[in-house]
Formats: structure tokens, sequence, C-alpha cells
């Protein structure tokens, strides 16, 4: 422990308004480059988040069988996919709560100040802000001038109205009050360019809501001071509250405020005269050595080397009315408290606090990038997807073989039957009716067989798929008939002599002469008779001989018909299965491998981008 008292720093609030206006210039380089980090990194999780709203669609979820391999694989996906997203968000939540929060506190210096009430808090805190315990309007407006005025804010869990007033007034009167209002539960503060200054009550003091904001700042506190009455320094209480703030492993000093004492002089006129001087320097190292030894004993430490707190004495009222002196100015201690504040703008924990912006921006890119949440990770569980999907097409095609060759085996017999039916009637269009409906049946039962296990409803899934119409180009019902020649012509020619012989004869008959002719005429005439009837026999014969075609029915056509409409059924019945089967991966599989292929787009794109365009090289 080191006694911060006494030290010759000229100057020393001019000195330390500029060291903290260059933090503030730091800060603001290191905001700059994590700000086109960060922006990078929210359009890409936005896109992401878009990608991987689902992997298998409601469509797919709504007709698949609940037990179907697939839908097993995609609802595992779907909640590995749901799962990451939750672990992703709420980390993005957290990051931007601190981020939030750096926004306001992280970008500076933050001192945290607890105390209790009468322990000079406001004073200080005024002093850091003005150079003075109690400025007035001059020096607001001074401050004003100059570019150097501080903000004062107000916070309170609770946020009623009366807090709302009370943070009107602080912003309004830009100051710490001091005396009576001083006793405020609220938590307040100001803000420099570099610094942070939050003033908060005692441990005891602050309201519950309000004790887990303080807890957070002073979690993330770069010093805290604690302030102390050197009327009392030392109370149990304080030590108590000390305590308990040391565990935090923060910077700490312990300031003994009100560190003076008014003494009784004479002018050289002899009036009485009242003037402010600082207790004496033996007096103010009693307090230093018995606050730290009470401190040690707390915390039981053997040494105070071992304990990173300082313990210095100060007075702001000296300060302000000894401002023009240097000397008088470090002898008021507040010297001492600036160069403490001063010096921590050179630690090893305010560079890293300059860098924690980036270093967190890393450690959650990385957390993404690696390890057993991340891209990788998540990738591997969609592969399985995939791999479920390539499997199922796998299965359905040997599911289309099998029922392709079970529909041709029934149909074949069935369309014989069919159409042995309908000979008789020989209605094509019945036939062509019963047909469609048979192959519709045959190919329905058969693929829904086949797809029980696939499709949670099968009946309107294929006969979304299979539509018959009545089959047509089927050939008429007709007979078989063959054509027969007979041959007339031996006949003919008997025919022909007897009719040519009889025509003689008459001829003959007619010869003999009844008026008196010599008999020789008329056996002349009878002979030429004879001959004549010969020739008209004969050619009569010739007339009756030749062929005759006769039709005859050997038949019908039924086997021709059977075969064509064999032909016809199985050709519509393979176009039915392969269509259906063909649905089934158009409406389920494809959509599904093509949002799993897009996701893992997704995916890689992300991950490039949080290798290029987000993550910081190691600083």
């Amino acid at each position: 422990m080191t006694v911060m008292n006494n030290i010759n720093f000229p100057d020393s609030r001019q000195a330390f308004i500029s060291s903290m206006a260059g933090l503030s210039n730091q800060f603001s380089e290191a905001k700059e480059n994590v700000h086109a980090r960060e922006a990078a990194l929210m359009a890409a999780l936005n896109r992401l988040a878009d990608s991987l709203e689902h992997t298998i669609g409601d469509t797919a979820k709504d007709h698949l069988a609940h037990d179907n391999p697939l839908v097993q694989a995609a609802r595992s996906a779907d909640e590995k996919v749901a799962a990451r997203l939750a672990v992703w968000k709420n980390k993005i939540e957290k990051y931007d709560r601190n981020t939030e929060f750096r926004e306001h506190y992280g970008d500076s210096l933050l001192v945290f100040v607890y105390g209790k009430v009468k322990a000079g808090k406001s004073s200080i805190g005024n002093y850091i802000a003005y150079g003075h315990g109690d400025p007035d309007s001059r020096l607001i407006r001074l401050a004003q001038e100059t570019g150097f005025q501080p903000t004062f804010f107000m916070e309170d869990a609770a946020n009623s109205a009366e807090v709302e007033q009370k943070r009107k007034a602080l912003h309004a009167r830009g100051k710490f009050s001091v005396g009576a209002m001083e006793t405020t539960t609220e938590i307040q503060g100001f803000r420099l360019p570099g610094l942070t200054w939050v003033d908060s009550p005692g441990l005891h003091s602050v309201t519950p809501e309000n004790g887990e904001l303080s807890k957070s700042y002073a979690d993330a506190a770069d010093l805290i001071v604690y302030p102390m009455n050197s009327g009392q320094p030392g109370r149990a209480s304080d030590l108590d509250e000390i305590t308990h703030l040391l565990h935090a492993r923060k910077a700490f000093v312990v300031v003994i405020s009100r560190c003076d004492k008014v003494e009784i002089d004479f002018d050289d006129e002899g009036n009485k005269i009242k003037k402010l001087l600082m207790k004496t320097p033996k007096d103010r190292k009693n307090q230093i050595d018995y606050v730290s030894q009470e401190i040690l004993a707390k915390v039981d430490m053997p040494t105070r080397d071992l304990l990173d707190a300082d313990v210095i004495t100060i007075s702001v009222t000296f300060a302000q009315e000894n401002g023009d002196d240097p000397a008088m100015l470090r002898e008021s201690g507040m010297s001492g408290l600036f160069e403490k504040l001063t010096s921590l703008t050179q630690t090893q924990g305010v560079s890293l606090k300059k860098a924690a912006p980036l270093n967190n921006l890393r450690t959650f890119v990385d957390m993404v990038l690696v390890g057993e949440l991340s891209v990788t990770s998540l990738r591997a569980d969609l592969k399985n997807l995939e791999d479920s999907v390539t499997r199922q097409r796998t299965s359905l095609v040997r599911k289309q073989q099998a029922v392709t060759g079970r529909v041709m085996l029934e149909l074949d017999l069935a369309i014989e039957q069919e159409v042995m039916r309908q000979r008789t009637s020989r209605d094509v269009k019945a036939l062509s009716r019963a047909c469609g409906q048979l192959v519709q049946d045959i190919v329905v039962r058969h693929t829904n067989e086949a797809l029980a296990e696939v499709l949670l409803d099968t009946q309107t899934s294929i006969n979304e798929a299979v539509k018959f119409d009545e089959f047509k180009d089927l050939p008429e019902f007709c007979d078989l008939t063959e054509d027969i020649t007979l041959s007339n012509k031996g006949k003919g020619r008997a025919i022909g002599g007897a009719l040519g012989g009889l025509i003689g004869g008459i001829g003959i008959i007619l010869a003999i002469p009844t008026g008196g002719t010599s008999l020789l005429v008329s056996a002349a005439a009878g002979t030429a008779a004879a001959a004549a009837g010969s020739w008209a026999g004969s050619k009569a014969g010739s007339a009756l001989s030749g062929e005759t075609i006769i039709t005859v029915r050997v038949g019908d056509n039924t086997r021709e018909v059977i075969a064509q409409t064999t032909r016809a059924a199985s050709d519509i019945a393979q176009a039915a299965v392969l269509k259906t089967f063909q649905k089934l991966d158009q409406d389920y599989l494809i959509p599904l491998e093509t949002n799993s292929r897009n996701i893992v787009t997704a995916l890689e794109i992300f991950k490039m981008t949080l290798i290029n365009e987000v993550r910081p090289n190691e600083i």
C-alpha cells in the first residue's frame, strides 16, 4: 500500500483533462474499428437467421408419415438448427448488452465512487468536473465555453416520476448538490471526454434494485474510490463495505476527505481572522496508517504490499481556495488523486479495456466458428439430413421398380378377363372405362402398400398424381372371316351335253315330214337339228360351268383386343407409377434437399464473412 500525498504535479487537473481527452480519442478510434465489424456481423447474422428458418417445409410435414426416417432426420435437423440459433441469439443479446454498456461507459475511464453521506462525495465529484467543490453558474458557463462541460446523469431501477424529476433537475443544475441533497439514494454521475464518474450510495444505503445496478458499475469500473470523513476515519461500517469491494480485485483508493482545519489568527491590525489549513502531515499520516491497518486486518493480509489499494488524504475546500498556488494544491492532496486517475490511463487494465471490444468480438466469432456450438458442427448435423434424403430417394427407386412389377403381373390377367367379359356386348367405350378404373385401382392399391411407411395420407397423394381418362384408340370388336372358292366346271359340261342331246332329239322329231316332204329331206333336216342341238347344249354347258367364292366366319378378334388393351394399360400404368414417385421426389425430397443446400451455402457465406470481415486479427 502506498501513500499518495504531496506529489509534485503542477497543474495536475489540466494534465488530467488532457490525458482524458487523449484517452477519449484512442477509444474513438477503437470504436470506429469495431463498429464496422459489428455491423458486418449483425448483417451476416440476420441473413443467416432468415436462411435457417426451417429445413423441411410445412407441405412435407403435413404429408410425410411421422415415423418416416426422413421426417425424423428433418425434425432432428430442425431442432438442432433451432437450438443453435437460440444459443447464438442469446450470445448476441449478451453481446448487444455489452455493446450498449460500452457505448455509455466502456469507451472511457470508469471511476466508481462508493461512500456514505457526509463523506464529501459530491464535492470531490464536482471538483473533478469543474475544479471546484460547488461551482457557481460562472464556472459552469466557463466550462461550456471551453468545451469541457461535464454531462450529468442519474439512474434508478424504479425510474419513477419522482426520479425523472430529479434527473431533470440534475441535468439542469449541471453539478452534484452539496449538503442536504447529498443524501440521494439514486445513482448519479457525469461524463467528460475519456472519463465516466459514477457516484453511488453506500452498499447498505442503496435500494435492492439499484444494488444490482451498482454491482454492474463496480464490475466494469477501472477504479473504485471510497471517500470517508476525516472526522471519523476507519469506522467499522466503512471497513465492512471496503472489505466487500476489495474482493472485486479492482484498483482501489480510499480518500480521507476534509483533512483540513480552521485556525484563528490576527492580522496586522489585530483583527481576528479564520484561516483554513491542512491537517499536519503527522496527523494525516496517522490516519492513513490507521485505515490501512484496519483494512489489512479485515481482509486478512500480512502486508500492505499485497493489497492493490491506496489511501490518500485530501481537502477539496483547501484545493479550491489555493488553486492558484501549485505547492498549496499539492498539499491539498488533490494532485495525488488526479495523478492516480491519470496514471490509470497508462495501465495494462485500461489498455485491455481499449482492446476489449475487439477481443469480445473475436471471442464471439471464435465461438461461432469452432467448438461444440459452431457452424462446423451444425454443418455436420445437416449432412445427416442430406444422407437421409439420398437414402429415401434410393428407397423410392426400389419401391417404384417393385410396384411396377407387381402392377404388370396383376394387370395382364385382369385386362384379359375384362376383355372377355366385354366381348359379347362389344361395347368398346364400356371396355375403355372399365380398363381405366381397373388400372387405377391396381396402381393405387400397390402404390399405397409400398408408400404406407413414407406418406401420411397415401390415397390423397396418389390420387393427385394418378389421373386416368378413358382409353383411346382401342380396336373395335369384330368377326374374323375366310373366303372359300367353289369350282362348277365338270358339272357344267355334263349338263350342257344332256341339254344339247335333248335339243337335237327334238330337232329330229320336228324333221319328220307332215306335208308330203320326202323322207330324205326330212332326214337331212333332222340331222342338222341334232347337230344344232348338240352345239347349243355345248354352249349351255360351258355357261353353267365356273368358280363360286363363299365368305365363312372363322372366329373373332378378341385376342387382338386383349393384346392392344394390355399394351395400352401397361403403358398407362407404368407412366402412372413413375409419375407418382416423381411427384413424391418433386414435392418433398427436392424442396428439402434444396432447403438443406441453401442452408449449407448460407452457413458457408456466414463463416467466410466472419473470417474476412468481422473477426479482428490478433491485437
